[in-house]
């Protein structure tokens, strides 16, 4: 059990900085839309582009993040197609886009540098980066759908920075060429930022709510997708993996199987905020994933690591 415990303690203030959030929202009314724009417009560009800067560009770099996306893209269409068919209007795009996400960075992040070695946190990383493609593509357009027509939708995503700091991130690796202003402490500050304001998010989406409202057929679809759905897929894609193909290699089992028991993704509120897509909903299913993960992610990491 000392894995659990060692999980567990680096966990803890997570949830410290996500009920400090939601003291800010109570106590100050600190407004989620205006955390949530700095967080997606200014400090989550910043990080992954220097992370991703700092990466030895290879074929797995490249690849990793593709099978993460393209995982990402056909069950959130499945859980468009399904949940048409029992939620209202908009819940089912809002379903699609937490379906192909998760807290993989502000939650993730700290656990893996505890449990992973630099090496293997920097393919944990990698992985993440597909979600990042994903959320930023085909998320950000089904978002935009649940009140834009198609076209509005489309164009809202080039609109978005993350996905064009990642390509430069690439292009700065490529060329084995480090930017001399944006040093260590530089990335550091934004590293640190990014994970205190993203697990705010989620105790500001809370505190801003005008009521709490729990959608059981919502709720218990996202949960399923998020905490058994994923972990399936990714033990399904490392025994292909292992024993067909063998495109990514061991060393990036690991890191998988942690990325694929994370909770829900903080920047579903920031998204849902920004488009009047049931914020409160996101808020309640990312608080709930949150607060089950604290057992949850140590359990399953005690048995697999």
């Amino acid at each position: 059990m000392e894995i659990f415990y060692n999980i567990l303690g680096e966990m803890l203030p997570l949830y410290i900085m996500m009920f400090l959030g939601y003291l800010s929202g109570k106590v100050f009314k600190v407004d989620t839309k205006s955390i949530a724009t700095l967080t997606v417009f200014v400090i989550s560009p910043v990080v992954f582009m220097l992370s991703v800067q700092r990466m030895q560009f290879s074929a797995g770099a490249i690849w990793a993040p593709l099978v993460i996306m393209f995982l990402g893209i056909g069950l959130s269409l499945i859980v468009l197609r399904i949940t048409k068919l029992y939620m209202g209007s908009k819940t089912p795009y809002l379903s699609a886009l937490m379906s192909g996400t998760s807290n993989w960075g502000y939650f993730g992040m700290p656990i893996a540098f505890a449990i992973f070695e630099p090496e293997i946190v920097a393919l944990y990383v990698l992985i993440g980066f597909g979600t990042h493609l994903f959320e930023n593509s085909f998320g950000i357009y089904f978002i935009s759908r649940g009140k834009l027509s198609p076209l509005e939708s489309f164009k809202n995503v080039f609109k978005f920075p993350v996905i064009y700091s990642i390509f430069i991130g690439l292009g700065l690796s490529y060329f084995s060429y480090q930017l001399p202003i944006l040093d260590d402490d530089f990335f550091q500050y934004f590293k640190g930022a990014y994970v205190v304001l993203g697990m705010m998010i989620i105790g500001l989406g809370i505190a801003n709510m005008e009521r709490f409202t729990f959608d059981f057929k919502f709720i218990a679809t996202v949960f399923a997708v998020r905490f058994l759905i994923w972990p399936l897929i990714a033990i399904s894609y490392i025994w292909f993996d292992k024993n067909v193909v063998t495109l990514l290699g061991e060393a990036f089992y690991a890191p998988l199987l942690l990325f694929a028991i994370m909770p829900m993704g903080a920047n579903n509120i920031a998204f849902a905020a920004k488009f009047d897509m049931n914020p409160g909903k996101a808020s309640v299913a990312a608080l709930i994933s949150t607060i089950f993960a604290m057992l949850y992610v140590p359990l399953v990491l005690n048995f697999v690591m």
